[in-house]
């Protein structure tokens, strides 16, 4: 992970179905202009990426996020995208299928799990293809 001033913005990859946390895959300053977190998107396969500054997980951010306000002219911090209090998330206690729901509601492909004290406390992630997966759904061939 690349650690820079004004905190990190991490995309981050885990088994869910474990709740525990891999370790980052890649990361950018949570303070660098969208335009250019856009064009390093291309580089990544998922859709949507986790937010973090100092506090933790700040929020879920998506493609169709970043492609609005480039085409807005909003040359913005990622972390100014994102609402570091209202973002979706799932806690440990939390079923499967409130996440189907949460992902479905907010057209991602992975939640964040937080930590009910602290919701910037990551405890792990929960991906789409692991959920449809413990529902016996698998992709084909």
């Amino acid at each position: 992970m690349v650690s820079a001033s004004g905190g990190t913005t991490s995309f981050c990859v885990n088994d869910a179905s474990s709740f525990s946390i891999s370790d980052f895959c890649a990361g950018v300053r949570s303070r660098l202009p969208n335009s250019r977190l856009a064009s390093l998107i291309f580089f990544r396969m998922s859709r949507n990426w986790l937010v973090a500054d100092a506090r933790g997980v700040i929020g879920v951010i998506t493609r169709n996020d970043l492609e609005q306000a480039a085409q807005d002219g909003a040359d913005k911090p990622v972390a100014d995208l994102v609402n570091p209090i209202h973002f979706p998330h799932l806690h440990s206690d939390q079923g499967l299928d409130l996440a189907l729901d949460r992902m479905g509601e907010n057209k991602l492909e992975m939640l964040p799990v937080v930590n009910r004290a602290n919701i910037h406390k990551l405890e792990g992630i929960v991906h789409l293809q692991d959920v449809l997966q413990a529902y016996g759904i698998h992709p084909i061939p």
